[in-house]
């Protein structure tokens, strides 16, 4: 189920249950905490929701949607251990709940236990569900990611005929083609914008089910070495997936409950199996329900016989404690069971109830898709047509709108090296010029819609040719003026993407600042950026770090306009022109300060002096990297 049906379903399922309890002003508690935990699963109040859901199922401990219930509002707080165990509850009560199977899917999937994920919405495909497609989407994402290209596809299939718009069976179509050697279908398959809506709602937010390290094919071709070998190079550091909260603890794992199982549901005389490990050093334990002493042994292996018939019916707490030799309480551990020992029928309005919610929660915990998943996907279908100039530029898009994506990073520099870009013998910073009579103007800052046209006809008037250093969201607003900067032979570089402070920044946020600004100044313009002006020359080893693993080389300066605050341009000249000498390096701005004063008096000063100004790349040892074939733009390719 897209999210734009995920949304509709939410909002009439939580307005009609209000509706529906004005209407009778009768509902059972049960009832009652169930539309509640539905409006605050919908409001996003995870903590809210597991309590109302806990209630209802104190108030009818055979509620089996009030367990899934509680599992989704732990899945979707990350308590991911919690979850499992509350969906496994629920099974027990209903051995055939989708909305179970699927967010014990979910959950496992979050763990990145992708067979047993695989298992359970294998399982769930089997039962009613209220959007079956949303189910074969996530099974079809999963089934790619444990390998099982053939089922992937065919599960994406029948997604797609239930939507065709459906942007995770989409990706898991595209998945699957890519792994079985088929990157031309994969362009084919996203060569249609994302509709607007994916991406938006709640839910379970999908991985790769290629390059996530969990998956098949991450393993299969070998993509650890190739980030081990990355990082060993002492690039910026790997990411991982966030690892979900463990959630409850279950007792000590050198004691614990063999059965009942947890969630299960019993009646009768029920055995309590207990498994002690040696070092455990246990020499009797005493069992108890709800805190209430029911028996003990210091036979081994433990067993001991638990009559439920007195109990009260619902969930109850099988707690067994482990004494050493010196009758001193050293080990515990608990299980939560059904106590079922009748039956019942619901009434009618609450039967109906219980299935809406089971409908809402199923909508809730299934995949959903990352829409940023199709920039890598047609990023290796690209390389793998022998594009890769394409491909990097979609490589870098995933990187910059998504730099935590499992392997987006990898993805980038890998294609770099292949590119040939990490690969060049050029300096990893330029200080001063080759020796020579000639001066290299540069301008930060900028593009500016005032400014910029001004000193790029200043620049003609005097036949000079400088290098622009432009900030990457300013090419974004005006890439006509980043357009003409190059048309009029000049050369531009980055200026990072915010113009932030890169010495404040992580690792992983300057190299999205170099690379970021890289790709929209390549959008506006079609040329490759490797120079790199550090704003406000904050620079240290880390930056460093991110100018090497990403290819740019950092350019500094010799002579600065922003020590010259308040003078005049006459005032600012002499001196100027003293500390350029014959082998300067420049710095001014496309802004607002000091730089109108001095440029126009500056350029006819240089060219009596016979000083050739021209560009970083023209009078350094950095060379302009043009790879081969040239990348166009606007790409091809669609996001």
């Amino acid at each position: 189920m897209t999210s734009l049906r995920r949304r509709t379903l939410l909002c009439w399922s939580a307005t009609g249950m209000l509706v529906l309890v004005a209407a009778t002003g009768q509902a059972s508690v049960v009832t009652d905490r169930l539309r509640d935990g539905c409006r605050y699963l919908v409001g996003a109040r995870w903590t809210e929701a597991a309590q109302a859901f806990r209630e209802a199922a104190a108030a009818d401990a055979e509620c089996a949607v009030a367990a899934a219930g509680e599992g989704t509002a732990l899945l979707l707080a990350g308590f991911g251990e919690a979850a499992i165990a509350s969906f496994t509850h629920a099974l027990g009560l209903d051995a055939g709940l989708g909305a179970a199977l699927c967010g014990r899917g979910s959950a496992h999937y979050l763990r990145g236990d992708l067979e047993a994920a695989w298992a359970d919405y294998e399982q769930a495909l089997t039962t009613d569900v209220p959007e079956p497609g949303s189910v074969r989407a996530s099974a079809a994402h999963i089934a790619c990611a444990v390998g099982k290209y053939t089922q992937a596809e065919t599960l994406a299939h029948q997604a797609l005929q239930e939507d065709p718009q459906d942007e995770l069976a989409r990706q898991a179509l595209a998945a699957a083609a890519l792994a079985r050697g088929k990157p031309g279908e994969v362009l084919e398959l996203l060569a249609t914008p994302v509709r607007h809506d994916d991406g938006d709602g709640i839910g379970v937010v999908a991985e790769s089910p290629l390059f996530a390290p969990s998956c098949q094919y991450y393993r299969d071709h070998g993509r650890d070495e190739l980030e081990r070998r990355l990082l060993a190079r002492g690039g910026a550091g790997g990411l991982a997936p966030a690892a979900l909260d463990s959630g409850l603890s279950h007792g000590d794992p050198q004691f614990r409950i063999l059965w009942p199982r947890p969630g299960e549901q019993v009646s009768g005389r029920v055995e309590v199996g207990v498994e002690a490990a040696p070092e455990a050093q246990i020499q009797y334990i005493a069992v108890l329900v709800d805190g209430q002493f029911v028996g003990m042994t210091n036979a081994v292996p433990f067993r001991v016989w638990v009559d439920t018939t007195g109990c009260q019916e619902g969930l109850r707490e099988i707690r067994v404690d482990g004494y050493g030799a010196d009758g001193a309480l050293t080990r515990w551990a608990t299980v939560i069971v059904n106590v079922s020992n009748g039956q019942r029928t619901l009434a009618a309005e609450e039967d109906r109830t219980r299935q809406e919610v089971a409908d809402l929660l199923s909508s809730l915990v299934c995949l959903r898709a990352e829409p940023l998943l199709r920039a890598q996907l047609v990023g290796h279908a690209l390389e793998a047509t022998g594009r890769l100039p394409e491909a990097v530029d979609a490589f870098e898009y995933a990187f910059s709108y998504g730099p935590s994506l499992a392997g987006t990073r990898a993805d980038l520099a890998l294609a770099y090296d292949k590119l040939g870009l990490t690969q060049r013998k050029v300096p990893c910073e330029v200080h001063t010029l080759v020796p020579g009579n000639h001066v290299a103007l540069t301008f930060d800052d900028g593009p500016h819609p005032v400014l910029t046209p001004w000193i790029l006809d200043l620049l003609d008037q005097y036949g000079a040719k400088a290098t622009f250093f432009l900030v990457g969201r300013q090419a974004e607003m005006y890439p006509e003026l980043t357009r003409e900067i190059v048309r009029r032979g000049h050369e531009i570089g980055s200026h990072s993407y915010t113009h932030a402070n890169q010495r404040e920044l992580s690792l992983l946020a300057v190299e999205r600042e170099l690379v970021m600004s890289r790709l929209m100044l390549r959008r506006a313009c079609g040329q490759f950026v490797t120079l790199f002006r550090p704003p406000g020359g904050k620079y240290d080893s880390q930056v460093q770090a991110a100018v090497r693993a990403t290819g740019f080389t950092a350019v500094f300066w010799t002579e600065n306009i922003s020590g010259y605050a308040g003078e005049t341009g006459p005032e600012i000249l002499p001196k100027m022109l003293n500390n350029i000498g014959t082998n300067g390096i420049v710095l001014l701005h496309n802004g607002y300060d000091e730089t109108r004063e001095v440029l126009p008096l500056l350029l006819p000063a240089l060219v009596e002096r016979g000083l050739r100004m021209d560009t970083i790349s023209a009078l350094s040892e950095h060379r302009v990297f043009r790879p081969e074939p040239t990348v166009f733009y606007p790409p091809d390719w669609v996001l």
